[in-house]
């Protein structure tokens, strides 16, 4: 069981060749029901990356073991000045909070 993922974290880059903007997205994926996923994201929400929830269409996938359809939340990452490299702490901080309660 442990090569099984249940969290998964990506961050997008991308720049807008009509405007020649810069962009980032964040996506959260869980695929237990460990509720860690929805930790995470109330932990970035309450960072400095200034987050705008992207609505998706329902997920149609498979249920997990516990019968339950996975955990996705998207996200415009309004300041594109925090990188990996302040949201990977802060990832860290989140899931030892999460694992010590």
């Amino acid at each position: 069981e442990s090569d099984k993922l249940d969290v998964l974290i990506v961050m997008t880059v991308y720049t807008d060749k009509k405007t020649n903007a810069f962009s980032r997205q964040l996506v959260v994926y869980e695929n237990s029901a460990a509720g860690v996923g929805e930790k995470l994201c109330r932990g970035f929400e309450k960072g400095n990356f200034e987050l705008k929830e992207i609505e998706l269409a329902d997920i149609q996938s498979n249920e997990n073991q516990a019968g339950k359809k996975p955990f996705v939340k998207m996200y415009k990452q309004m300041n594109v000045k925090p990188s990996r490299k302040q949201v990977m702490p802060l990832t860290n901080d989140i899931l030892e909070a999460a694992a010590s309660t």
